[in-house]
Parts: C-alpha cells; sequence; structure tokens
C-alpha cells in the first residue's frame, strides 16, 4: 500500500500508523485458539485466554507494532501473567506446523475454523477474547475519488458480525 501498488486494504485493527487512515470497521469476528488434536484441550468446545499464558504461543518472525501484536495476541492473560511467545513463525504453515506439533497454542480469528481446517488443529472458542474488527485502510495522502467513494459506501452499508 505504501508503495502504491493497492489503493485499500481490508485488515483487522486497530492500526495506528501516522500515515495511514483507518475507515469503517466493515465486520467483526469473534477469535479462537488453535490447540494441536492431540493437546489436553483438544476435547473442548471453549477456552479462556488464560490458556495461552499456560502453554506459551507463536510470536512473528517479521517485526510488528507493538500495539498490533498486543490486541491481536495480548502479552499478558486477564489474571496479569504474562504470556510468552515461545517460537516463531513466518507464515500461516509454519505456524501450523508448531501447533500440529503440540509444542505451542495460539489465537486466531474464527475464520480459521472455516478456510483452515486440518485433522492435526482443532480450534476452541475463546470465551473471553474481544471480537477482532476488520476495517478499511488506505494511505492518508491518497485522496483519490475512487477511495472516497469506496470509503463512503463501506460506511453506509454498515458493519456486520460474524
Amino acid at each position: 500500500m505504501r508503495r502504491g501498488e493497492i489503493d485499500l486494504l481490508l485488515a483487522w485493527l486497530p492500526v495506528e500508523e501516522p500515515d495511514l487512515s483507518v475507515g469503517p470497521v466493515l465486520f467483526r469476528e469473534s477469535r479462537v485458539a488453535a490447540v494441536s488434536s492431540d493437546h489436553r484441550l483438544a476435547d473442548r468446545k471453549s477456552a479462556s485466554v488464560e490458556v495461552f499464558a499456560d502453554c506459551g504461543v507463536i510470536g512473528d518472525e517479521s517485526p510488528l507494532p507493538e500495539y498490533w501484536d498486543d490486541a491481536f495476541m495480548p502479552f499478558y492473560a486477564p489474571s496479569g501473567r504474562k504470556i510468552e511467545r515461545s517460537h516463531n513463525a513466518a507464515n500461516l504453515e509454519e505456524l501450523f506446523a508448531i501447533i500440529s506439533s503440540g509444542d505451542a497454542v495460539h489465537a486466531m480469528a474464527a475464520h480459521a475454523t472455516r478456510f483452515h481446517v486440518r485433522p492435526d488443529i482443532a480450534y476452541l472458542h475463546l470465551h473471553d477474547a474481544p471480537p477482532l474488527s476488520w476495517g478499511l485502510v488506505w494511505r492518508s495522502d491518497d485522496d483519490s475519488a475512487m477511495v472516497r467513494a469506496f470509503v463512503r459506501t463501506a460506511r453506509e452499508l454498515g458493519t456486520m458480525s460474524l
């Protein structure tokens, strides 16, 4: 987007970069914990964010803004216990490999239960995690009529929950 290759991005929020504008939230979705199918929690339907403090999670190999990382995978459980990033992954396949090995668990957006069905991964609804918000993002210096029209239409359509 910063290179001008795309005009608008649908991204999970928050986005706080000063050169980027954030438009309307288009949808919200719940979160799930991804665990190995033979993990002790795999038979449960739901779990608490506290499980991440017990098991360790996966960090990103690329540096992420701290506020963004914390918003998706908090650094602390509701009890105040630290959630350790015990492994790093560069992409989704590496993330799934670490989870399926049983070495860590991780939070994901609920759409993973539909689009990333795997026999070696179980998903548990996170009953105490706030929903993820997804919204439009564009370069603040982009004042094109197309971007303005798209954002205006998105605002008129409102937000849906998944």
